[in-house]
C-alpha cells in the first residue's frame, strides 16, 4: 500500500453515506496531581486532585469520529445517551463533526456511558465507569428498530457496533437487527460487538482473536502464541471458515501487532502487523479499524486492500498517547513513507516451524524467493555483528547509559518498579532501533528521558551530550580489545564472526560488487575493518555514521545503489545481523539474509536475534558463516536440492 493507493482508495469515501448504531459513550482523561488534593473534614480521607481533564468521543462515537476524519458523505448517528452533561457533551462533539443526530435519541433512565481513565505520572491506575450497566426499556428498544431501519434506508454501508454488555441482552432485539439487515442485503453492513458476534447473521463480521475464538465454538486450541488470547495463523484460519460457514458473510480478525486475517469465503488475506517505535495506546484502534473497514468496503474497495488501509489507519491511531485517537489521510501518508511490517510473527516466535535446505544451517523464511539468487551483483553487508565482535556488549552498554539518564539523580533511590520499567522501555527501544546511526539512537533517549520526567532538566544532555557518554563507555573496552589485537596477545579471529572473511573473499572473487554499511561512526568504521584485515574486500565502498545524518543511513544507501547501478530489487542482496537494514533492504525490494550471530562465542544462534530478524523480513537466516562453502554453494550456485 503506496501513498498513490491510499489518496485514491480515500477519493471514493466522498459519495459514502454511513450509519452507525452503538453505545455513544465518552471516553475521559483525568490527569491526576501527584500531590493529591486536601483531607477532607468530613471523611478524613485524602483527596485525588485532577490536574487536567479531556473528553473524547468514546465507543460508536468513536467510531463516528473516525469516519468523520476520513471524509464520507454523512454520518447517521443512531443510539441513545442519558439527559446529563455527559450526553450534552456527546451531542455538542458530534455537532462539531457534522454529523446527523437526527436518530440519536435521549433517555430520561439512561445515564450516558463514560469510561474515566485516571492517569498519574503518565500510568493509568483503576478506571471508573458510568453507565456500564445501562438497561433500556421494550419502548426504547423497539423505538431504536426503528430508527436504524430509516437510517440504513438512507445510507449506503450501516456499522452496528456493541461495547456494553445490558444493552443486547434481549434476544429478539439482535433477531430484528438481523431481520432488517437482510431486507437491506445489498448494502455493506458491518458487525463490530464485543459480546454478541456469534448471533449476527447477513452482516460483515469484525472480531479480534478471542472473540473469534469463542465465535467459532471455543475447545482446545494448541500451538497459541506467547501473550493473552493469541493464537498461530493456522488456528485462526480455522475459525475463520467455521464462522464464515454460518455467517455466509467476509469476516476480519483482527491481531493487533500481528496485523489482521480476512476472508471472504474463497481466499485468506494475512495482512501483517506494523511495527510501531515509541509508546503505544492501543485505545480506539478498534474503532479506527471498524471505521476505516466499512468505508473502503462501501466505496468498493477489495477485501484485501479495504484490511490493509484500516491496518494502517489504526497504527496511527496507537501512536497517540492519552486520547481515543483517529486517522486522517494526511497522518497516513506520513505513515506509510517509513511504514515497517512485522513479518511471519508465528515462524519468528516458535522455532518449532523452522525449516532448514537439507544438510545445513540455512533457515527459509520466505519459501517464495527462488534460490539460487544467480542474478545477484552488488552486496550490502552491516559491519557489527555481522562480520565484527568488537564492539560485542554494545547493548548493554547502552542500556545501562539510557537507564542513568532516565533516573537522573534519583538513580540510587529510585522505586523497583520504576527501574524495570524504564529497563524494559530500553531494552524494547535498543532492540528496534539496532543498526541505525548512533546519534539517532541517543535523539530517540532525549524524547525518552523526557518522557519519563524523572531526571530535572538541567540533567537533560541534547543527544550529542549522550553519545559522547555512551561513546567514551564502550570505547573503553573496544580500545583494551584493539590494544590485545596489536600486542599479539589475541588474534583478530577472535573478533570476527565465523566464517565471515572466507565468505566476502568468496563473493569479491565472483565478480560481485560489495559494500559495508554501519550504524558506527564512519573513522571507527573503518578504522576497525583495517585492524581486522576485511577493509580490501569491500570494492564498492566502506560507509559509516556521519556528523550530519542526512548524508547517510542505510536506507539511502540501499537507494542509490540502487538508483546508480540500475538495478532491480532482486540483484541487490542485504546481509546484516539487524532489524534495520533488514527492514529497508526488504522494502527497496532486495533479498535478504539475516545473520543471527551468537557475538559472545561468534558462532552459532541467537534465538532473540533469529525472533526480530524474521519479523523485520529476512528472506533467509544464517547463525554465521562457518558453512561458507556450503553456502555459496546453495546461495549462489544452485545447490538447493533440499530447499522445503
Amino acid at each position: 500500500m503506496n501513498e498513490e493507493k491510499l489518496t485514491q482508495i480515500k477519493e471514493n469515501f466522498k459519495d459514502v453515506s454511513i450509519a452507525v448504531y452503538g453505545d455513544f459513550a465518552l471516553d475521559a482523561y483525568w490527569f491526576l496531581d501527584p500531590g493529591g488534593s486536601e483531607i477532607s473534614v468530613e471523611t478524613g480521607l485524602l483527596g485525588e486532585n485532577v490536574k487536567t481533564q479531556n473528553y473524547y468521543p468514546g465507543g460508536a462515537a468513536n467510531i463516528v469520529s473516525n469516519l468523520m476524519h476520513l471524509g464520507p458523505g454523512r454520518v447517521f448517528a443512531v443510539g441513545v445517551i442519558g439527559p446529563d452533561i455527559y450526553g450534552r457533551e456527546v451531542l455538542r462533539q458530534m455537532n462539531l463533526l457534522g454529523v446527523n443526530v437526527d436518530y440519536l435519541i435521549t433517555d430520561k433512565n439512561f445515564a450516558t456511558p463514560v469510561f474515566i481513565k485516571r492517569i498519574i505520572e503518565g500510568r493509568e491506575i483503576n478506571r471508573i465507569d458510568i453507565g456500564f450497566l445501562n438497561k433500556r426499556s421494550a419502548a426504547v428498544q423497539d423505538k431504536l428498530i426503528s430508527l436504524m431501519d430509516r437510517a440504513l434506508g438512507k445510507s449506503q454501508a450501516f456499522i452496528f457496533n456493541q461495547q456494553i454488555p445490558n444493552t443486547l441482552k434481549d434476544n429478539s432485539f439482535i433477531e430484528k437487527c438481523t431481520g432488517i439487515f437482510k431486507k437491506n442485503s445489498g448494502r455493506i453492513i458491518l458487525v463490530d460487538s464485543r459480546h454478541y458476534t456469534g448471533m449476527f447473521k447477513n452482516a460483515y463480521l469484525k472480531m479480534n482473536e478471542k472473540e473469534a475464538f469463542e465465535t467459532a465454538g471455543g475447545g482446545n486450541v494448541k500451538n497459541t502464541l506467547p501473550g493473552e488470547d493469541c493464537f498461530n495463523i493456522d488456528n485462526l484460519k480455522v475459525f475463520a471458515k467455521k464462522i464464515y460457514t454460518r455467517s455466509r458473510r467476509p469476516l476480519f480478525i483482527t491481531r493487533g501487532e500481528r496485523g489482521i486475517l480476512a476472508f471472504d469465503g474463497m481466499d485468506y488475506h494475512v495482512i501483517p502487523g506494523i511495527e510501531i517505535s515509541g509508546e503505544k495506546d492501543t485505545v480506539g484502534a478498534g474503532d479506527t479499524i471498524t471505521g476505516a473497514l466499512t468505508l473502503c468496503l462501501a466505496s468498493g474497495t477489495g477485501i484485501k486492500d479495504s484490511s490493509e488501509f484500516a491496518n494502517i489507519a489504526a497504527s496511527v491511531t496507537i501512536r497517540k498517547l492519552f486520547t481515543t485517537g483517529y486517522a486522517t489521510l494526511q497522518e497516513m501518508l506520513d505513515t506509510v513513507k517509513n511504514l515497517n511490517y512485522v513479518y511471519s510473527p508465528e515462524l519468528a516466535e516458535d522455532t518449532r516451524r523452522a525449516q532448514f535446505i537439507e544438510g545445513g544451517e540455512v533457515e527459509v523464511c520466505d519459501p517464495d524467493i527462488m534460490l539460487p539468487l544467480k542474478d545477484i551483483k552488488h552486496v550490502i553487508f552491516d559491519n557489527d555483528g555481522t562480520i565484527s565482535t568488537l564492539r560485542q556488549g554494545w547493548e548493554e552498554v547502552m542500556e545501562k547509559i539510557m537507564i542513568e539518564a532516565i533516573l537522573g539523580s534519583h538513580y540510587d533511590e529510585a522505586e523497583l518498579d520504576l527501574i524495570i520499567s524504564a529497563r524494559k522501555e530500553v531494552a524494547r527501544y535498543i532492540d528496534s532501533t539496532t543498526g541505525i546511526q548512533t546519534i539517532l539512537q541517543m535523539e530517540g533517549l532525549v524524547e525518552l528521558v523526557k518522557r519519563f520526567g524523572v531526571a530535572s532538566r538541567k540533567e537533560i544532555l541534547d543527544k550529542f551530550g549522550y553519545k559522547k557518554m555512551y561513546l567514551g563507555e564502550l570505547m573503553k573496552t573496544v580500545v583494551q580489545r584493539i590494544k590485545k589485537v596489536r600486542a599479539r596477545e589475541l588474534d583478530t579471529g577472535d573478533f570476527l564472526v565465523a566464517g565471515s572473511i572466507k565468505f566476502l573473499k568468496k563473493l569479491r572473487d565472483s565478480g560481485r560488487k560489495l559494500y559495508l554499511a554501519s550504524g558506527t561512526d564512519a573513522e571507527d568504521t573503518l578504522n576497525e575493518c583495517g585492524i581486522l584485515g576485511y577493509k580490501e574486500y569491500f570494492n564498492g565502498n566502506i560507509y559509516g555514521a556521519l556528523d550530519d545524518i542526512n548524508k547517510f543511513s542505510k536506507k539511502k544507501l540501499i537507494a542509490d545503489i540502487i538508483s546508480t547501478n540500475n538495478l532491480k530489487g532482486e540483484e541487490l542482496l542485504v546481509i546484516g545481523d539487524g532489524p534495520v537494514e533488514i527492514r529497508e533492504g526488504r522494502k527497496a525490494g532486495a533479498i535478504t539474509i539475516g545473520v543471527a550471530s551468537d557475538e559472545k562465542r561468534r558462532f552459532g544462534l541467537n534465538p532473540k536475534k533469529r525472533e526480530r530478524l524474521i519479523k523485520a523480513g529476512a528472506h533467509f537466516l544464517i547463525p554465521d558463516f562457518s558453512q561458507c562453502d556450503k553456502l555459496f554453494r546453495i546461495f549462489f550456485a544452485g545447490d538447493n536440492s533440499g530447499v522445503p
